[in-house]
This record gives structure tokens, C-alpha cells and sequence, in this order.
């Protein structure tokens, strides 16, 4: 059994790290590029990631405060389970917000250079029309993709190393007490049972 949760956490730090590894080599290709001033990096954010980048700074640190939040109300001497719920809730649908806005602007992007490319004369070659595609949305719906999976996992794995064993422990116990108010409901129906058995029998 310890042999197969060791194993297990040496999966998630392998993931871990093969995630952070990616997201490295994505880091270093930009900053190696030309990202080398305030800026360059203004008009990297605009080129690639467009209007979706408010939404995923916006989103991320929203997840970052609710990840906090659920962290301190675990920790809480007496903790509603509608509050840990509520919470929860808005973790899982911040994460996939973070997936969808990274899809709905892939086809955003894709839109924008069809129709910029729709639009320019035909008399272009195929470079120009290559280029024209790329710098008209392709670029930027690529992007939008890898930036929206990178934090929506980074997120998740945020509220699994924060809270996972919290919340693990909090709903174990939550099943142990309803298991047992059975068990008291049982014995109540049991005891009456016998009582009125006694009562007839005398």
C-alpha cells in the first residue's frame, strides 16, 4: 500500500516537474527572443495573447485568493461545509474558465486571420500570405491555448499541494459523522424495537 502511494507522489512530482520544465523552456525562448524591456514585453502580450490577458491575470489571481481563502477555512476552528463547498466551487470553475477562455480565444485568433488573410489581395505570394495568417490571429490563438492550459494545471496543482490532504482529512471526517449518526439512528430504532417487544411479550 505505502508502495503504491510512494508511488503515486513520484508521478505528480515527475508531472511537476516535467511541467515546470516546459514552462521554463517557454519562458527562456521569449526572454532569448526579444523580450528585453518593458516595452517589448507590452508588445509580446499584445501580439500573442491580445485582450485574453487581462482575463488570465484576472483569473489567475482570483484562483490564487479563493485557493487561500479555502486554505485558511480548513484551518478554521469551526468550518461551515457550505463555505468549503462554496469555495471549492469557485476553484474548479476558475480553472475551467482558464481552459475556456484559452479556447474561446483560439478561434478568436483563427477568425482574425481568416479574415485578414479573406481580405488581402491574391496577387500575394504564399510567404506573404503565411505571414499574413500568422500576424492576423494564428499567433496569438496558439498562444492563448498553451497559456490557458499552463495556468489552469498550475492552478489545479496549486489546490492539490495547498489544501488536497486538508481536504481530504475534512470530508474523511465528514463521512465518519455521518456513519455514525446512522449508527445512533440504528440503535434508536433497535432499542424502541426492543421496548416494544418487552411491553407486548409483558
Amino acid at each position: 500500500m505505502r508502495c503504491g502511494a510512494g508511488s503515486a507522489v513520484s508521478a505528480v512530482y515527475f508531472a511537476l516537474a516535467v511541467l515546470g520544465g516546459v514552462v521554463l523552456a517557454f519562458v527562456m525562448s521569449i526572454a532569448v527572443g526579444s523580450v528585453l524591456s518593458v516595452q517589448a514585453v507590452t508588445n509580446w502580450i499584445t501580439i500573442n495573447l491580445g485582450l485574453s490577458a487581462p482575463l488570465f491575470m484576472i483569473l489567475t489571481a482570483l484562483g490564487w485568493s479563493y485557493v487561500g481563502r479555502l486554505k485558511n477555512t480548513l484551518t478554521a476552528a469551526q468550518t461551515p461545509p457550505a463555505r468549503i463547498a462554496h469555495l471549492e466551487q469557485r476553484i474548479d470553475l476558475i480553472v475551467a474558465l482558464l481552459f475556456g477562455v484559452g479556447v474561446l480565444y483560439t478561434a478568436v485568433g483563427l477568425r482574425a486571420a481568416l479574415v485578414q488573410a479573406i481580405d488581402t489581395s491574391s496577387d500575394h505570394s504564399a510567404s506573404d500570405m503565411l505571414a499574413v495568417l500568422v500576424n492576423g490571429g494564428i499567433l496569438s490563438a496558439m498562444t492563448s491555448t498553451i497559456v490557458g492550459g499552463v495556468l489552469g494545471y498550475s492552478l489545479r496543482m496549486l489546490k492539490l499541494f495547498r489544501v488536497g490532504h486538508a481536504l481530504d482529512a475534512y470530508y474523511s471526517e465528514q463521512d465518519l459523522q455521518v456513519i455514525e449518526r446512522r449508527e445512533d439512528i440504528l440503535k434508536e430504532i433497535l432499542s424502541e424495537l426492543r421496548q416494544g417487544n418487552v411491553k407486548h411479550n409483558g
